[in-house]
């Protein structure tokens, strides 16, 4: 009987813990920026739905290794309460940027 009463005792207090854990889940909504060096634009794709195109001109930057046109429109996110959680890149003929960013709901 007691084991009973110890066992049950135990699953009580699981599902407390397990319930504060879930309910201190954050929510997050994602945006990609992608910065395509052969099309000379950069693309924000939102998680509502949104995209944003914006052209770059390849003049005021150093080629297609230089990666500053994305990492500023990084930077204005971020001043948003975005934040950067990856990135990654695509070495084809002409390199493709890709950041991942979240901000809490």
């Amino acid at each position: 009987m007691q084991a009973k009463i110890k066992a049950m005792g135990l699953m009580v207090i699981f599902m407390v813990v397990m319930g504060f854990g879930l309910k201190a889940q954050e929510k997050y909504e994602f945006a990609t920026i992608t910065y395509s060096t052969g099309h000379e634009k950069i693309t924000t794709s939102y998680s509502n739905n949104t995209v944003e195109t914006i052209k770059v001109n390849p003049k005021e930057f150093d080629g297609i290794w230089d990666q500053r046109p994305a990492l500023l429109k990084v930077a204005e996110l971020q001043k948003a309460g975005w934040e950067n959680y990856t990135a990654t890149s695509i070495q084809a003929s002409l390199p493709i940027y890709i950041f991942y960013m979240r901000k809490k709901q």
